[in-house]
């Protein structure tokens, strides 16, 4: 039977030591973690798709390599190829500018390929760090060198 006079028994059953409340900053603080997990994982998922499009144009370039020929005559307009004359000998003069703009142009390439890269290796570290159990101690923690 249940008394009446213990407000802590539940159905007549005293509840146990290890049952506590629901916190509600700790319900907070999980949905929170939770939509920066979910945030972080979408950013995971941008770079991906971004280093997909990246390869897949640098592999187009590749096996085209006449279909770079727009985008290095746009460079050497924005960079004024025409004008990068040096005079290698006597009477000699050397014009780099449609090299210098495809060097360019695979610079573009390496940074454009680099950031995607760098944001799926970071969010990667985010989200593996995020993961690892909560009550995990590490080897050198204070709490964990004083048990032994």
């Amino acid at each position: 039977m249940k008394d009446p006079g213990n407000p802590r028994l539940i159905d007549g059953v005293e509840p146990s030591s290890d049952v506590r409340p629901v916190d509600l900053l700790a319900g907070i603080a999980m949905v929170l973690r939770g939509a920066c997990f979910l945030g972080v994982f979408i950013l995971f998922c941008v770079g991906a798709y971004y280093t997909i499009i990246v390869f897949g144009r640098l592999g187009s370039l590749v096996a085209d390599p006449r279909s770079a020929g727009e985008s290095v005559d746009a460079i050497a307009e924005i960079i004024g190829a025409d004008k990068l004359t040096f005079v290698a000998g006597p009477g000699d003069p050397v014009e780099p500018g449609r090299l210098v703009a495809f060097i360019c142009l695979l610079l573009c390439y390496a940074l454009w390929a680099y950031i995607p890269i760098q944001l799926i290796a970071t969010c990667g570290k985010v989200l593996l760090y995020g993961l690892r159990r909560k009550n995990k101690k590490a080897p050198g923690d204070a709490k964990n060198d004083a048990s032994r």
